[in-house]
């Protein structure tokens, strides 16, 4: 008799260890997948954001170009590239704020993204040297908020000081 309770006594841990053993493994498989599918969203955060914000600073250049021309050589083939060159410019940008924005569940990051172009915009249509100077300062800025913003989301917690090189 006592053979057989110990028969199944060992039957019966056996059964249970692998059943324990069964739900550990599932509970550490599906932790380890939720891991993965939170880096490669993380990750394509990081590239959205990179990429709005590197077409936000080639759309910020080349409004900056573009005034700069039109002023100077109003008409000229420079200035009509200029042009052709910031339309481009900012179809890549609408292109990137459109991905960032599908990838991004920030409220906050799609107001400053959006703040972002419409500062942008404004550039060209500046009536003096001076007030280019500060639509491209406040358009920067926008920009250097943005990225401080889109890191604080990829990096929760950390709120470094980042600095982008525009003019003050």
């Amino acid at each position: 008799m006592i053979a057989l309770w110990t028969s199944i006594t060992g039957a019966a841990a056996t059964l249970l260890g692998a059943l324990l053993t069964f739900w550990i493994q599932r509970a550490l498989g599906e932790r380890a997948a939720t891991r993965q599918r939170l880096e490669r969203e993380r990750r394509e955060r990081l590239d959205a954001y990179s990429r709005f914000s590197g077409a936000a600073i080639h759309y910020r250049l080349s409004e900056l170009t573009r005034w700069q021309l039109v002023s100077e050589l109003p008409g000229s083939p420079e200035a009509r590239t200029a042009i052709g060159t910031a339309h481009r410019c900012r179809a890549v940008l609408f292109e990137e704020l459109s991905r960032m924005q599908i990838l991004t569940d920030d409220p906050g990051l799609r107001e400053i993204a959006t703040d972002v172009v419409e500062r942008i915009d404004a550039i060209h249509r500046a009536i003096d040297a001076e007030e280019r100077r500060r639509r491209g300062i406040e358009a920067g800025e926008r920009i250097e908020r943005f990225v401080r913003h889109a890191a604080s989301d990829l990096r929760p917690g950390d709120h470094g000081v980042i600095a982008l090189p525009f003019r003050r």
